[in-house]
């Protein structure tokens, strides 16, 4: 014959906590519960009502595969055990019945707490999309405005001789810059005539430091740099400018477009460029980010700008206002400049004013004549041998002036 217990009906508290069930002492289990009957059937019955949960949990969005898992094995050992203690008692097994119980108590308290964590992580997953959703739809607004032909060191860019050589001492001096001299020399100044190769080394020393940027070291954590190669008026600064110079560092880090999202969703930002001063656009929109710029081991954020003398006077007057509040004793940006500009015109008179004068250190290029001079030539007699210091072609209408091709 085969024994059974009557189980008891017990109506579930979802609020109540799982593990306050009370256990028969011994006269109780001698007496009226030898199998622990009713500490049993409330274990079931929350236990049948967790496993209901955890399936509707599973079926949440977002809801990791690892989550789903998890709770699919919690349910199995549920049913395992609930299915045990029947066995025991139907064997008639008193001490196994017992033991059994206590298991199925502490079996329906791990799938509760499996339950729940993994519905806040579903939970949390979905808020994150929902937020990223909403920060990249608001970040529209900076990256519809950033122009790809505007950033320095864009592909799309048609850079004469981009492979040309960086005179040995430029290089130097601008990586000496980088390691140390940016500390308290927060402009590097690339000067000299036109067509003496600033904006290829430009390019090519950005592209270089681009390919090998991290968060620490002497390198920079990252680059954003604008080329003006053509005409560039004070509308087009108003429109494209800024957006271009975020646009970058947002890409790198995330952080950005996060801070940003909490900056701008409550105005309306298209009303805000037409009416908004510059200056207190680069206050709102650029300084403000101090706090979303990593500042891991000092590394410097580098901000290039290259062809200024293509800028109308008004849109000059932009740029440097950008880099006047930029570098503002009460801004906290780890960001530095590198400017190529030829030592006249506006640009020097403001790269010399007394704001910025203290702030930066002047990188001389060589005139393209002077570099035709220090060129090495092979002797007329030895033509056809290479020399060990490499071929050096002069190509007039190259912007660099000088490239250098290994002996074959």
């Amino acid at each position: 014959m085969v024994h059974r217990t009557q189980l008891y009906a017990v109506k579930v508290d979802p609020e109540r906590p799982v593990e306050q069930v009370d256990y028969p002492n011994w006269l109780q289990t001698f007496f009226k519960d030898r199998y622990w009957a009713k500490p049993a059937s409330e274990h079931m019955a929350r236990g049948e009502f967790e496993a209901e949960q955890a399936e509707r949990t599973i079926e949440m969005p977002f809801m990791p595969d690892i989550d789903k898992d998890l709770l699919n094995g919690k349910i199995k050992q549920f049913n395992e055990c609930k299915a045990a203690y029947e066995a025991a008692v139907r064997k008639r097994n008193r001490k196994q019945s017992k033991r059994i119980v206590k298991d199925l108590g502490l079996t329906v308290s791990v799938l509760y707490d499996a339950r729940k964590k993994s519905a806040a992580a579903a939970r949390a997953i979905q808020m994150t999309r929902e937020v990223q959703i909403r920060i990249k739809t608001e970040y529209a607004f900076i990256s519809e405005r950033s122009k790809d032909e505007l950033i320095l060191t864009s592909s799309r860019r048609k850079i004469p001789n981009s492979k040309a050589l960086i005179p040995p001492e430029v290089a130097w001096h601008l990586m000496a810059w980088l390691n140390e001299g940016h500390i308290t020399k927060r402009i590097h100044w690339l000067r000299g005539p036109r067509r003496c190769g600033k904006s290829t080394i430009l390019y090519r020393f950005l592209n270089m430091c681009q390919d090998y940027a991290k968060p620490t070291g002497m390198t920079p954590a990252w680059i954003a740099g604008v080329a003006f190669d053509k005409s560039f008026t004070n509308d087009q600064i108003m429109d494209h400018f800024l957006p271009t110079i975020i646009h970058q560092i947002a890409e790198r880090f995330y952080s950005v477009k996060e801070r940003l999202h909490e900056i701008y969703h409550c105005w309306n930002r298209e009303e805000y460029i037409v009416s908004t001063p510059f200056n207190e656009q680069v206050e709102d929109l650029f300084v403000a980010l101090a706090g979303a710029v990593p500042r891991n081991g000092f590394s410097p954020i580098i901000i290039a700008l290259d062809g200024l003398e293509n800028c109308d006077s008004v849109a000059l007057d932009r740029v440097f206002e950008f880099i006047e509040k930029t570098l503002e004793p009460a801004s906290v940006l780890p960001i530095y400049f590198i400017v190529a500009a030829a030592d006249e015109g506006t640009s020097k008179r403001y790269l010399g004013s007394s704001g910025l004068e203290s702030l930066v250190e002047v990188n001389d290029l060589l005139p393209f004549s002077k570099l035709i001079e220090r060129a090495p030539r092979p002797l007329k007699s030895d033509t056809s041998s290479s020399s060990s210091q490499g071929i050096i072609e002069v190509d007039r209408f190259a912007d660099s002036g000088i490239s250098v091709q290994d002996p074959a």
